[in-house]
């Protein structure tokens, strides 16, 4: 039904009467006055024509049409199907009468065949409409998430003639945005959503292996570390032991105590004693009283090759700290060793196995050094150069090398504080005090709680003796100016005695430079470590640096290609970052070349990636791109102007997005309802809930309105009258 109106009020409308009113007595003086003449009876016509569409427009003249709903109305039922759905947290009755738990997505299902529904079928469209439910394939199945949002803004604009609104749901959301802006598009049409909240608001007592992390490769015979973090929603502590499986080798065990109702991370260290990949198993008991058993296991795949680090050490003069770091790496099988001994007095000593005449000439030659070890040495004359302190930065920052910092007593290393390399020390150091701090009573670096739970600084099997060992070895009777580290580096050990304003002062400390990483030791008489025990704590510590510090760019290696993937060890949804470093035939870095790369997922698909090359050049290109399917990718790098190829795989581990488990969250429903003047009910209250369903009012019909003054045929009707208007008074001899 369609009907004319006015918007505006009574007032205006008696204005605009009393206007019409005066006009007509115009026109009428006028027609009379001038002999009653035909042409004035059109002029003054007109001249009222246009001061009604005037009045009218004034009047805000509309058209109504009120638009009466030919169907019955909707109530649509919003099921959740997430995989939190799958929590085992509903206490229910079985046909026996016993109390027992059930799924939250049983429950539900039971739910939808309750009789009760049927009573509102007779007077209204009874529609169940699911939402995110979990999808069938793998790589989807891992990222996929509960979006309620979207459920419900979708549910708006599905149904034209909605009743009302009814979500069966955990209230547990974790993608597409906030639910409260789907509820308010809702409120807005006047459709109140009622939530039936299913689940515990807390969650079930269980032990859960949330997360087991490796290094995407490690080297036969030496340890790698196993990252682990362990939920105990248990309302007491738990004391228990986790254990590392791994196929024909002995498990590996730790003694743990889970704080109750948090999260505890720790980590594990396990030896492959062969080439390949080895799924490992992460297992925690179950405890007494768990009702969720899947979740104590995880899995993690490693992969372990044989590799050679080279690795270049600097120095100015032949103390002990560099003649045993020499000597240690040197003897390792797993290490290749170039030195560089730069005298201010006697230029470059060379001499020996693995001595160098002179320092690399470009970024070339340098490249292929895995890890640099630098010693007492600084920008002096005789020394190095502005130049090569340059090419050093490069190395780490664009070709994934690392770089040891090991400063001496004569305070060479003060002078790269003008260097660029100055960025690249993680630690700030005294002003004035080139020479650092000698005493005359030794001291012992106190590892930090992070330091305890780093591969570095294992230097025994147990865990739990690895810090008496660091406290009870030799100590040192000298220590650089350190006054505090940069933000952003890891303190692995302090000074045992000595602190400032900003805490004990740091000794040993770790950072990120680009690509690469830095280590810095304030100290120099590692040496002294030998003590007692020969080279046992010595050669294991220098080694355990020279293999962490080169890890990264080891992942894969060719002749003149090198592929490095951040992080190494992605979950499901991670952004990785891929780092490669390309030379030409001829060795020099490649500038105007294409690095390409395809990843193979574990379903076999493909994708194609040309790699952007980095600022600054020196063969340096990077790329982007999310991995969300678990399993192996096989990332296959190539440099057509070379034929050179390297081949790695990477490992995306972790669950799904959706874990059972999850505590339900009654709140979310609650704050929908009352936005959109609905309720919330119990499961039990579902009855009642049903009633009110059907009692609720029906909608008012739709009315469309059509404000005339704001179309373009009432525009053009008001010129054309205008213009006759203006015409007839000319015919008529006015103008």
């Amino acid at each position: 039904m369609t009907e004319f109106a006015f918007a505006s009020g009574s007032t205006l409308k008696i204005i605009a009467a009393c206007v019409m009113v005066a006009f007509l007595v115009v026109a009428w003086l006028s027609w009379a006055r001038s002999g009653k003449s035909r042409r004035t009876l059109i002029t003054e016509a007109l001249r009222l024509l246009v001061a009604a569409l005037a009045c009218i427009t004034l009047l805000q003249p509309e058209l109504r049409t009120t638009d009466q709903p030919t169907t019955k109305p909707t109530i649509a039922v919003l099921v959740d199907e997430s995989g939190s759905m799958d929590t085992l947290d509903v206490a229910a009755l079985d046909a026996e009468q016993n109390r027992t738990v059930t799924s939250r997505r049983a429950f539900v299902e039971t739910v939808r065949e309750d009789r009760f529904w049927n009573d509102l079928e007779s007077d209204n469209n009874l529609v169940f409409e699911p939402f995110s439910a979990v999808p069938q394939d793998n790589a989807a199945e891992s990222t996929a998430g509960t979006n309620l949002n979207s459920a419900l803004k979708d549910t708006a604009e599905r149904h034209s003639n909605l009743r009302a609104v009814v979500v069966l749901s955990d209230g547990d959301w974790n993608e597409g945005g906030d639910p409260i802006q789907g509820a308010a598009g809702l409120a807005a049409q006047g459709v109140p959503v009622f939530g039936v909240g299913v689940g515990a608001p807390n969650r079930l007592p269980d032990l859960d292996v949330i997360s087991v992390s490796a290094p995407a490769f490690g080297v036969v015979g030496d340890k790698m570390q196993i990252n682990f973090t362990i939920r105990n929603s248990m309302s007491t502590a738990v004391t228990t032991v986790v254990t590392l499986n791994a196929e024909n080798q002995p498990p590996v065990t730790k003694s743990i105590t889970l704080p109750a109702l948090r999260e505890t991370s720790g980590s594990l260290f396990w030896t492959p004693s062969r080439e390949g990949d080895t799924t490992l198993a992460l297992d925690v008991p179950v405890q007494e009283g768990e009702l969720i058993t899947e979740n104590n296991r995880r899995l993690v795949q490693v992969s372990a090759r044989k590799e050679t680090i080279k690795v270049l050490v600097i120095d100015s003069y032949p103390r002990w700290e560099y003649r045993f770091i020499r000597n240690a790496l040197y003897r390792d099988p797993g290490v290749e060793v170039n030195s560089i001994l730069l005298n201010g007095e006697k230029g470059v000593v060379t001499g020996g196995a693995g001595y160098l005449d002179k320092f690399p000439s470009d970024l070339k030659d340098l490249s292929t050094y895995d890890v640099v070890f630098l010693g007492d040495v600084g920008v002096n004359p005789d020394q190095l150069t502005e130049e090569q302190a340059t090419l050093l930065k490069q190395l780490v920052e664009q070709q994934a090398s690392g770089l040891v910092l090991i400063p001496g007593r004569r305070g060479n290393q003060a002078s790269l504080m003008d260097t660029p390399l100055a960025s690249l020390i993680p630690v700030v150091l005294e002003d004035n005090r080139d020479q650092g701090v000698a005493a005359a009573d030794a001291s012992n670096l106190a590892l930090t709680s992070g330091g305890r739970q780093n591969l570095l600084t294992m230097l025994v099997r147990d865990e739990r003796t690895n810090p008496d060992v660091w406290k009870n070895l030799p100590g040192f009777f000298w220590h650089a100016p350190v006054i505090k580290a940069k933000a952003g580096a890891d303190v692995l050990a302090v000074h045992s005695t000595t602190k400032n304003d900003h805490g004990r002062l740091p000794m040993l400390v770790t950072t990120t430079a680009g690509t690469g990483k830095v280590l810095y030791l304030g100290i120099d008489s590692a040496w002294r470590w030998r003590k007692g025990v020969e080279d046992l704590y010595h050669y294991r510590f220098w080694g355990q640096v020279a293999r962490w510090m080169s890890y990264q760019r080891k992942m894969a290696e060719g002749e003149s290609l090198r592929l490095f993937m951040n992080p190494a060890n992605p979950e499901p949804g991670t952004t990785l970052t891929l780092n490669a470093n390309a030379y030409d035939a001829n060795g020099v870095p490649l500038t105007r070349g294409e690095v390409i790369v395809d990843v193979t997922a574990p379903n076999g698909a493909v994708r194609r990636i040309e790699m952007t090359p980095s600022a600054g050049g020196f063969g340096a290109f990077f790329s982007t791109l999310r991995l969300d399917e678990p399993g192996e990718h096989t990332f296959t790098a190539s440099t057509p102007s070379t034929g050179e190829s390297v081949t790695t795989t990477v490992h995306v581990q972790g669950g799904n997005r959706e874990q059972p488990g999850q505590p339900a969250r009654p709140d979310v429903l609650d704050q929908i309802s009352r936005i959109t003047g609905g309720s919330v009910a119990a499961p039990e209250e579902l009855p009642a809930l049903i009633r009110e369903l059907g009692q609720l009012k029906p909608k008012p019909p739709v009315v469309r309105t059509t404000a005339l003054q704001f179309t373009w045929w009432w525009l053009a009707l008001f010129i054309v009258c205008a213009s006759g208007f203006w015409i007839a008074r000319k015919w008529d001899g006015k103008i």
